[in-house]
């Protein structure tokens, strides 16, 4: 109340006004006041005569009870407010004293955080392209062993087909040859011959094996029947020896695809063990690495939670802070203003009495 009353306070001039009102009287009232030259005695006298003069008086001592009466309530209504401003003041500087101290803590902690967000999430990096390279390099190992091992299903099947040729051609040479004594010729077996042969000699170059210059002899021939040049090089005569020995040759082609064929296999098994050795090692280093990867992520993901909540209370300290601070300032000055009204009216109620 003791703001709202400032401008509600009694006037020190009615007493002033009122005494001079009453002073403006007939002679024959005895009332004199003028100059203020009566003695006690003179006023004692004067008063007897003027009743309304006492009227005055407890006016006045009214007027001067009800002033120290304002006072009083004043000075309690004042002293309980600065009572009040005094614990709030108190409460909100240790308030901003805390959260201060909380954001600093924060801001401590934060940057710990941080560091060790820093180094983890470069191990983390540095991991993750470590399994990626040696998964690239298992990945290109599997593709190499799928293109070697497609080259041997196409090579070992040249071998099978070469050395089925070479079977068969034995078979025909043997039939017509057999005995040293050539057979009827038929036309069909002759034209096989021919044929097998001319399959054997792409399939011995492309596996690097040379074909019997005799083989090569043979292939050059035209096919014919009895009475044909073919069928007289290769007759019962002379030639029958060259034909046996053709023999021996196809069977001798056929024996070296077979070893080439048996060394292929060997060296496919000896491909495939490598790689599977190296399947092993490579994937357990993978696990290996994927698993302490994970490991130092599951730590970088529990800080970076950390962090958020860190960030989190941060801001909310920051912002309490901020209304503290806010709150402070309006309290102090709205205690100057309490102040500066209070001591105003202490200086207009003393006038009032002196007056």
């Amino acid at each position: 109340g003791l703001v709202a009353s400032a401008t509600a306070k009694p006037s020190m001039f009615y007493p002033v006004l009122l005494v001079s009102a009453l002073a403006v009287r007939s002679p024959s009232s005895g009332l004199v006041l003028s100059q203020g030259a009566m003695s006690d005695k003179q006023l004692i006298q004067t008063g007897a005569k003027a009743p309304a003069f006492d009227k005055v008086l407890t006016m006045l001592s009214n007027l001067v009870a009800q002033i120290e009466s304002e006072e009083k309530a004043d000075t309690a209504d004042y002293a309980a407010y600065m009572s009040w401003f005094e614990r709030q003041h108190s409460t909100t500087s240790a308030s901003i004293t805390a959260l201060s101290t909380k954001i600093s803590t924060v801001l401590a902690t934060l940057g710990e955080l941080q560091s060790q967000q820093a180094g983890l999430a470069t191990q983390v990096q540095a991991q993750t392209a470590e399994i990626d390279q040696e998964q690239g390099q298992l990945d290109d190992a599997k593709d190499k062993r799928a293109s070697e091992h497609d080259g041997f299903v196409k090579e070992q099947l040249e071998f099978d087909n070469a050395i089925a040729g070479c079977n068969r051609a034995v078979e025909i040479l043997q039939v017509h040859y057999g005995d040293g004594s050539p057979k009827q010729s038929t036309r069909p077996a002759w034209m096989d011959l021919q044929q097998v042969f001319h399959s054997i000699k792409p399939s011995a170059h492309k596996m690097g094996r040379p074909v019997p210059s005799v083989l090569l002899n043979f292939v050059q021939q035209t096919p014919g029947m009895v009475g044909t040049t073919m069928f007289n090089n290769y007759d019962s005569g002379t030639n029958a020896g060259e034909a046996l020995n053709i023999v021996d040759q196809v069977k001798l082609l056929a024996q070296t695809f077979q070893e080439d064929k048996d060394s292929s296999i060997e060296q496919e098994n000896q491909l495939q063990g490598a790689f599977e050795t190296l399947m092993g090692q490579k994937s357990a280093l993978i696990a290996s690495l994927t698993k302490e990867r994970d490991a130092q992520q599951s730590v970088l993901n529990g800080l970076n939670q950390q962090i958020s909540e860190q960030e989190n209370a941060k801001a909310t300290a920051q912002s309490t802070l901020q209304s503290q601070q806010a709150y402070l300032m309006q309290m102090e000055s709205q205690e100057k203003d309490t102040a500066a009204t209070y001591e105003s009216r202490k200086a207009d109620q003393a006038a009032e009495k002196k007056a």
